[in-house]
């Protein structure tokens, strides 16, 4: 994909220099502001049109989460994704950032420069990969059903409270996208309960439905695509694996035959006219079979 553009508020001057480099590497286009103007901060950054917000929560003229407040106020600005930055790790700050809007709360302290880029990048592709109606709502699609549970896993992993991570999933969604999303009756095009409306909303509903049942085509074959590509060649090992014991040779059935062998073997050298029997024996088998 082409470079994504990130404006970077921090007024600590070796800050962005540091993670600069690492945003270019990342495929950022970045933009440096030391401060935040009120209330011109709306009309920079819809001026600026980013792909992600990186917001310090300790920033002079306001403080970050004032910033991320009227971002996600304004109409032009709501839906740009922010993560804020600071030096506070507590759960307090968290649960404030993901309460005014930001999807993520990063404290510098836990994070190296290289990590706290992939953050801004994994959370940004989880953002690009939402599937949207072309009105621009967020879908209740199969592959945005599976991004959801991804990004609930990746929340708890990275130790969001469960009564924040709500909010954080709303955010990364768009602003109430994730309760339009949850609720089938509101946001599913393909609910029943829509076409118990005017005629009109009820065939606006319909497109979308299929547009959505379309979409849902596509992944369904993006996913068999990808499960055909990624299977492994087959070998002995996984062909014994997948043998069911009852129709494995038991290892009894292979030594023990040597075992007794060896011991006939044995006792024949010790005892030589054990030689006269073992030759009889052999002849009758062969005779009688």
């Amino acid at each position: 994909m082409k470079n994504a553009k990130i404006l970077i508020f921090e007024d600590e001057p070796a800050l962005p220099a540091i993670y600069g480099k690492f945003f270019a590497s990342a495929g950022f286009e970045t933009k440096v502001f030391n401060r935040y103007d009120k209330p011109c901060v709306v009309d920079v950054v819809a001026e600026e049109k980013p792909d992600i917000i990186y917001a310090d929560i300790l920033m002079p003229g306001m403080d970050g989460l004032t910033a991320v407040g009227l971002l996600k106020k304004d109409e032009r600005t709501k839906d740009i994704p922010i993560i804020v930055v600071g030096n506070f790790p507590t759960k307090e700050t968290t649960k404030k950032s993901l309460k005014a809007g930001a999807i993520f709360y990063c404290c510098v302290v836990d994070y190296t420069p290289q990590k706290l880029v992939g953050i801004f990048r994994e959370f940004l592709d989880y953002r690009l990969e939402l599937e949207k109606i072309p009105e621009g709502r967020v879908v209740n699609s199969l592959r945005n059903k599976e991004i959801v549970k991804n990004l609930q896993q990746r929340y708890k992993e990275l130790g969001i409270p469960a009564i924040s991570i709500f909010d954080a999933i709303n955010n990364v969604l768009g602003k109430d996208a994730f309760s339009q999303f949850s609720s089938s009756s509101l946001f599913d095009p393909r609910s029943p309960n829509v076409f118990q409306t005017s005629p009109e909303k009820a065939q606006m509903a319909s497109q979308r439905g299929k547009y959505v049942d379309e979409l849902d085509r596509k992944y369904l074959a993006e996913k068999s695509a990808k499960n055909t590509s990624q299977d492994k060649p087959i070998n002995n090992t996984m062909i014994r694996r997948a043998t069911p014991r009852a129709y494995r040779t038991p290892w009894s059935q292979i030594f023990l035959p040597i075992l007794l062998v060896i011991l006939f073997i044995w006792l024949a050298v010790i005892f030589p006219p054990l030689w006269i029997i073992y030759a009889i024996i052999i002849i009758l088998l062969i005779l009688n079979g």
